[in-house]
C-alpha cells in the first residue's frame, strides 16, 4: 500500500527478483534529497506515517528500493 506507480508495484506482484534495503536516519528529508541529488530515483518523498515514523524511498542504478526511515519510537 505504500506504492503506487506501476515500476515499484511490479517489484511486489511479480516472482521475486529484486530486495529492499532499509536505512534509518533521524532526518529522512535531508537524506531523501542528498539521495536524489547523488542520482537516485525518488520513488516516494517522505512522507509521516499515522504511527509516527517517517518514511522514503528511493531506487538505485540497479532498481534496488531503498526504505529511508526515521527510527521507530
Amino acid at each position: 500500500s505504500h506504492f503506487t506507480d506501476a515500476r515499484t508495484r511490479e517489484t511486489f506482484d511479480l516472482p521475486p527478483a529484486r530486495f529492499e534495503i532499509g536505512l534509518v536516519t533521524e532526518d529522512v528529508a535531508a537524506a531523501y534529497a542528498r539521495a536524489v541529488q547523488a542520482g537516485m530515483e525518488a520513488v516516494v518523498a517522505p512522507v509521516t506515517k499515522p504511527w509516527g515514523q517517517t518514511v522514503g524511498w528511493v531506487r538505485d542504478g540497479q532498481g534496488i528500493l531503498i526504505e529511508l526511515a526515521s527510527p521507530m519510537e
